[in-house]
Protein backbone atom coordinates (compact mmCIF):
# COMPACT_ATOMS: atom_id res chain seq x y z
CA UNK A 1 0.00 0.00 0.00
CA UNK A 2 2.91 2.31 0.75
CA UNK A 3 3.89 1.89 -2.48
CA UNK A 4 0.76 2.80 -3.77
CA UNK A 5 0.69 5.55 -2.17
CA UNK A 6 4.51 6.71 -2.82
CA UNK A 7 3.09 6.25 -6.81
CA UNK A 8 0.18 8.91 -6.62
CA UNK A 9 2.86 11.15 -4.68
CA UNK A 10 1.68 10.45 -1.02
CA UNK A 11 4.13 10.41 1.54
CA UNK A 12 8.10 10.16 1.15
CA UNK A 13 10.68 8.14 2.00
CA UNK A 14 10.32 6.36 5.28
CA UNK A 15 13.28 5.15 7.63
CA UNK A 16 13.39 1.18 7.69
CA UNK A 17 15.16 1.28 10.80
CA UNK A 18 18.58 1.09 10.70
CA UNK A 19 18.88 4.81 9.88
CA UNK A 20 19.45 4.50 6.18
CA UNK A 21 16.64 5.64 3.46
CA UNK A 22 15.31 2.64 1.61
CA UNK A 23 16.17 2.13 -1.94
CA UNK A 24 13.10 2.77 -4.24
CA UNK A 25 12.06 0.09 -6.36
CA UNK A 26 11.46 -0.03 -9.68
CA UNK A 27 9.46 2.61 -11.15
CA UNK A 28 9.44 4.94 -7.17
CA UNK A 29 12.32 6.85 -8.60
CA UNK A 30 10.19 9.37 -9.39
CA UNK A 31 7.64 9.63 -6.76
CA UNK A 32 4.73 11.42 -7.66
CA UNK A 33 5.31 11.01 -11.37
CA UNK A 34 1.74 9.78 -12.44
CA UNK A 35 0.02 12.51 -9.96
CA UNK A 36 -0.51 14.56 -12.96
CA UNK A 37 -0.56 12.31 -16.09
CA UNK A 38 -3.10 9.08 -15.70
CA UNK A 39 -2.59 8.70 -19.80
CA UNK A 40 1.84 8.08 -18.63
CA UNK A 41 0.79 5.83 -15.77
CA UNK A 42 -1.66 3.63 -18.27
CA UNK A 43 0.90 3.59 -20.92
CA UNK A 44 3.23 2.42 -17.68
CA UNK A 45 1.55 -0.40 -16.15
CA UNK A 46 0.16 -1.81 -19.87
CA UNK A 47 3.75 -1.84 -20.91
CA UNK A 48 4.70 -3.71 -17.91
CA UNK A 49 1.65 -6.39 -17.64
CA UNK A 50 2.54 -7.23 -21.56
CA UNK A 51 5.13 -9.89 -23.49
CA UNK A 52 5.84 -7.15 -26.25
CA UNK A 53 5.34 -3.60 -24.39
CA UNK A 54 7.16 -2.13 -27.84
CA UNK A 55 3.39 -2.60 -29.32
CA UNK A 56 1.38 -1.02 -26.61
CA UNK A 57 0.13 2.44 -27.95
CA UNK A 58 -1.71 4.68 -25.78
CA UNK A 59 -3.53 7.48 -27.02
CA UNK A 60 -6.45 9.93 -25.49
CA UNK A 61 -9.13 11.83 -26.56
CA UNK A 62 -11.09 15.18 -24.66
CA UNK A 63 -14.53 14.59 -24.98
CA UNK A 64 -16.98 16.74 -22.83
CA UNK A 65 -17.51 14.13 -20.15
CA UNK A 66 -13.75 14.02 -19.44
CA UNK A 67 -10.65 12.16 -21.06
CA UNK A 68 -10.77 8.89 -22.92
CA UNK A 69 -7.62 6.84 -22.84
CA UNK A 70 -7.88 3.94 -25.29
CA UNK A 71 -4.84 1.28 -24.91
CA UNK A 72 -3.80 -0.61 -28.54
CA UNK A 73 -2.43 -3.56 -28.01
CA UNK A 74 -1.82 -6.75 -29.60
CA UNK A 75 -4.54 -9.47 -29.66
CA UNK A 76 -1.80 -11.58 -28.03
CA UNK A 77 -1.48 -9.05 -25.33
CA UNK A 78 -5.23 -8.10 -24.51
CA UNK A 79 -5.96 -11.37 -21.84
CA UNK A 80 -2.76 -9.71 -20.30
CA UNK A 81 -4.18 -6.19 -20.09
CA UNK A 82 -7.99 -7.14 -18.91
CA UNK A 83 -6.95 -9.84 -17.39
CA UNK A 84 -9.00 -12.97 -15.48
CA UNK A 85 -13.08 -11.69 -15.30
CA UNK A 86 -11.46 -7.72 -16.38
CA UNK A 87 -9.62 -7.72 -12.73
CA UNK A 88 -6.81 -6.10 -14.05
CA UNK A 89 -8.62 -3.77 -16.38
CA UNK A 90 -10.70 -2.18 -13.65
CA UNK A 91 -7.61 -2.02 -11.43
CA UNK A 92 -5.85 0.18 -14.17
CA UNK A 93 -9.56 1.89 -14.54
CA UNK A 94 -9.67 2.31 -10.46
CA UNK A 95 -6.49 3.91 -10.08
CA UNK A 96 -6.43 5.95 -12.96
CA UNK A 97 -10.07 7.33 -11.87
CA UNK A 98 -7.81 8.36 -8.47
CA UNK A 99 -5.23 10.11 -10.95
CA UNK A 100 -8.06 12.11 -12.64
CA UNK A 101 -10.19 13.09 -9.09
CA UNK A 102 -7.06 14.61 -8.07
CA UNK A 103 -6.56 16.67 -11.33
CA UNK A 104 -10.71 17.65 -11.10
CA UNK A 105 -11.19 15.26 -14.13
CA UNK A 106 -13.39 12.41 -15.18
CA UNK A 107 -11.67 9.69 -17.58
CA UNK A 108 -12.74 6.12 -19.26
CA UNK A 109 -9.90 3.68 -20.15
CA UNK A 110 -10.85 1.47 -22.87
CA UNK A 111 -8.78 -1.42 -24.87
CA UNK A 112 -8.92 -1.68 -28.63
CA UNK A 113 -7.22 -3.77 -31.15
CA UNK A 114 -5.09 -2.18 -33.57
Amino acid sequence: MKRILRLFGFGGNENNGDGDSPSPAKGEADAGLFSADPVAFVKYVTEELVNEPGDIKVSKDDTTDGLCIRIHCDKSDIGRVIGKRGRTIAAIRTLTSGIAYRLNKKVSVEVVEP
